[in-house]
């Protein structure tokens, strides 16, 4: 009897210790995940000779700042008689790509970029990879592609050491071939998606926020959303952590969401019993 009861002693401390192990471990995994984000100031801009010219080694972009840069930017212009133009993302190396239109190239053998919107899920689930010649930004012979678009993001996917990382660079190429390269940013956890302008995590439990989305109906939703039963007041944040509005929940449990632009937004759910629930809704006028 005596031995049984130190046994249990015995796996209890043990249990115990590995519970408190198994905590730490999670809080510091979950303290170490974040968005690396670095703003450009001030913006850098380039313009392309519109005569014959070339530019190498445009800006660096080095996510995390060790000093060897994942990506940067070149341009040619091969002037009269055929004026060819050529805006290129270069890469480090062949483990760092570029989120693709597709696997075509043009008749010069390089890809083109896909110019993301804001809040565009960056994930395994794009077209992926790099050419020789490098992608395109835009050029003059088959896809002008980002010119004249506005800001638009560069979904990336790099390797730092045997991990692979998700990230966004947001530029704008106008249609008198001025580059302006504003920000970039990545997830710091191996393998996790990014929104095309994320800026910060908004909480340390995104398979949460995942699950919550039940919670919120209809998701995707045009101009009105019902909470649950429960809820008292909601605060809506957008993908940068700006809390966007504020409003109580009635009876009805509906809140009305015509005045916010489409999009992907975190709202955080405060119920009558006291507790806070985090849920992911997107807003899409256009379904």
């Amino acid at each position: 009897m005596v031995q049984k009861l130190l046994f249990r002693k015995t796996n209890l401390k043990i249990f115990t210790k590995l519970t408190c192990v198994f905590l730490i471990v999670s809080f510091f995994q979950l303290f170490k995940a974040q968005i690396v984000y670095k703003d450009i100031i001030p913006d850098f801009t380039i313009t392309m000779y519109s005569n014959g010219g070339a530019y190498n080694d445009i800006i660096p972009i080095d996510f995390n700042s060790d000093g060897t840069k994942e990506y940067d930017f070149r341009w040619e212009d091969w002037g009269p008689p055929g004026n060819e133009w050529f805006m290129h993302m270069t890469f480090g190396g062949p483990n760092n790509q570029m989120a693709l239109k597709g696997t075509a190239v043009t008749a010069f053998g390089g890809k083109i970029l896909v110019p993301l919107q804001a809040n565009q899920t960056i994930d395994a689930s794009l077209t992926w990879g790099n050419s020789y010649p490098e992608p395109f930004v835009g050029e003059s012979t088959t896809d002008a592609n980002f010119r004249g678009l506005g800001d638009r993001y560069i979904g990336v996917r790099f390797k730092i050491g045997t991990n692979t990382y998700y990230g966004w660079v947001l530029v704008n190429f106008s249609n008198t071939r001025v580059l302006t390269v504003k920000s970039y940013a990545y997830n710091s956890t191996p393998n996790q998606s990014i929104l095309a302008g994320q800026k910060t995590l908004l909480g340390t439990n995104e398979v949460q926020e995942s699950k919550n989305e039940s919670l919120i109906f209809p998701n995707p939703a045009i101009s009105e959303v019902t909470l649950p039963e429960k809820s008292s007041f909601v605060t809506f944040y957008d993908v940068s952590g700006k809390k966007i509005m504020d409003a109580h929940v009635g009876d009805h449990k509906k809140v009305n969401i015509s005045t916010l632009e489409d999009g992907t937004y975190i709202l955080s759910i405060k119920t009558k019993d006291k507790k806070t629930v985090s849920a992911k809704l997107i807003k899409n006028s256009n379904p």
